[in-house]
């Protein structure tokens, strides 16, 4: 799908912006969403060819891709780690915790009050994930 990759406008900032019509998003943050597994060793090239991102464009600063691209990066890291934090967090969430924590957030009365809830809940998580005893 080399055809809907774009070269980034110098002048456009962030990384997710319009292109001839069309939203993309900046190979910054397809290398960004790699680093955990990359750190972890896993082998890249698959997971770029699932989401149809020829490995090359990597090493391209200005290339771009598009939202579904990134979408299926994502959910192949996702597969592939069985982390929701994709390798990129010290400890591994696993599967369902973020579900849960909506969960737990969802009768908050405010935003600010399911951000805090948010937080104690991610708290209490890491360290059940780091294997700590109640």
């Amino acid at each position: 799908m080399t055809g809907s990759v774009t070269p980034a406008d110098p002048s456009a900032h962030g990384g997710y912006r319009r292109s001839m019509g069309r939203r993309t998003v900046s190979v910054h943050h397809v290398r960004a969403v790699l680093a955990g597994a990359r750190r972890d060793g896993v082998d890249l090239v698959p997971l770029l060819q699932e989401a149809q991102i020829p490995p090359l464009l990597l090493g391209d600063d200005r290339a771009r891709v598009t939202p579904a691209q990134f979408a299926r990066l994502f959910r192949a890291l996702y597969r592939t780690t069985r982390d929701e934090f994709l390798g990129l967090s010290a400890v591994p969430s696993r599967p369902g915790t973020f579900a849960m924590m909506c969960y737990a957030c969802v009768g908050c009365r405010d935003l600010g009050a399911a951000v805090e809830r948010a937080a104690a809940f991610y708290g209490l998580a890491a360290g059940w994930w780091a294997g700590a005893s109640p």
